[in-house]
């Protein structure tokens, strides 16, 4: 995606690749600290303190570490992903979501039975066409969001690309039906659908899923400000990110090393098919989705600082070539890390201040704050490490 010359001038310098390292490996000193008394365990478990724990040491290259974090901490709880937690998000309609990222760490680190499981337990979410399925109990419903899980899913955690291009042609035709009835330069952006009728979704009363209710699961605004509401971003830059290493996946040239895809075919592969090159129309197919996506974000004035998953907005400006979103993004990720490592925890501020509870040992209202931190915070090393691969790569080309 091509900049303006005005864009380009007016861009803030964008961080190397050794700062985002550093920042990552900041972070993950924290994640260390937070997982030893006196502030370890939690007085009440939950799998969003530690799902994505295990991905943010090997992406460091900490893999026993991450085999250890993974057996003591995360295991554990995968029978039953996120149905638990007091996480609402993850309670009612993502409770699959953990197990993307499980298999993602499972996978990497040479754990191949829990890849497996995972795999397994995600497979009843996906719809016929691909789509990804929303735990809704008054009918079957999909988003973008979890469509692109299954996406990332096939692809990455297990080189299926025929697979992740079902998935993907299922998230296409999504954003083409959005593009087709509200216009190109749309301020807003629907995300869930019916899987029958394929007609876009409002919210709802449900009598067992209160996140039917709200708005932020249903469409995400370019243009409103809600400091009550803030609009999750990340549901338009996951799908983003899982097009555009689709389009990488299904080009004649042979992706960049520094993707996070499969590292070869497998067994895991073999109803699917190897992974293949493919032709530059379907390359387009997906990358054009894509930038569509990334386009709607760099109209909205909050995707950059919007604390919630800001690293997927941060990867998928990165992947399409939008190199001022990004920008903006990286350097606004990089300012908000505390003096400790974490991200979206207590202040600089109110750690010089004096000592702050962490996790839920001291102050149970410090609960739900704590698992973001953690959850976030980890997240956070993942994809700051996955961007510092892709521009060092991208320098060395």
């Amino acid at each position: 995606m091509a900049s303006s010359d005005a864009d380009r001038a007016a861009a803030p310098s964008s961080p190397s690749p050794s700062q985002l390292l550093a920042s990552a490996d900041k972070a993950l000193a924290f994640l260390r600290s937070a997982t030893q008394p006196p502030v370890w365990p939690p007085a009440k478990p939950d799998i969003a303190y530690v799902f994505k724990l295990p991905a943010a040491y090997e992406s460091m290259g900490c893999v026993e570490e991450g085999r250890a974090v993974f057996a003591e901490l995360l295991r554990p709880h995968l029978p039953d992903g996120g149905v638990h937690s007091d996480n609402p998000a993850y309670r009612f309609a993502y409770p699959h979501y953990p197990w993307m990222w499980a298999s993602y760490a499972a996978a990497k680190l040479g754990l191949t039975e829990d890849a497996a499981l995972c795999d397994r337990l995600l497979s009843p979410w996906q719809a016929g066409d691909g789509s990804g399925l929303v735990r809704n109990p008054n009918g079957v419903e999909c988003d973008l969001f979890s469509t692109a899980l299954q996406v990332w899913n096939h692809l990455v955690n297990f080189g299926r690309v025929l697979d992740a291009r079902r998935a993907g042609t299922a998230l296409v035709r999504a954003v083409n039906r959005w593009s087709n009835e509200y216009g190109e330069n749309a301020n807003v952006l629907p995300l869930r659908w019916d899987a029958a009728s394929l007609q876009w979704l409002e919210p709802h009363h449900c009598e067992a899923d209160p996140t039917c209710a709200s708005s932020l699961f249903y469409s995400v605004s370019a243009t409103q400000r809600n400091d009550k509401e803030s609009q999750l971003y990340f549901m338009v830059a996951f799908p983003a990110i899982t097009l555009e290493l689709l389009a990488a996946a299904s080009s004649p040239v042979k992706p960049d090393a520094s993707l996070p895809t499969s590292p070869s075919p497998s067994s895991a592969n073999a109803e699917s098919g190897s992974p293949s090159y493919g032709d530059e129309s379907l390359r387009d197919y997906f990358h054009q989705a894509a930038c569509r996506l990334v386009q709607f974000l760099s109209r909205a004035a909050g995707a950059a600082s919007e604390p919630t998953g800001i690293g997927k907005v941060a990867y998928a400006a990165v992947l399409v070539g939008d190199d001022e979103l990004a920008s903006r993004v990286l350097n606004n990720i990089l300012a908000s890390q505390n003096c400790d490592g974490s991200f979206f925890g207590p202040t600089t501020e109110e750690l010089a201040s004096g000592p702050t509870p962490r996790g839920d040992v001291e102050l149970e209202d410090r609960r739900m704050e704590a698992m973001r931190e953690m959850d976030q915070t980890a997240e956070m090393v993942v994809w700051l490490s996955l961007i510092a691969a892709h521009r060092t790569a991208s320098q060395r080309s």
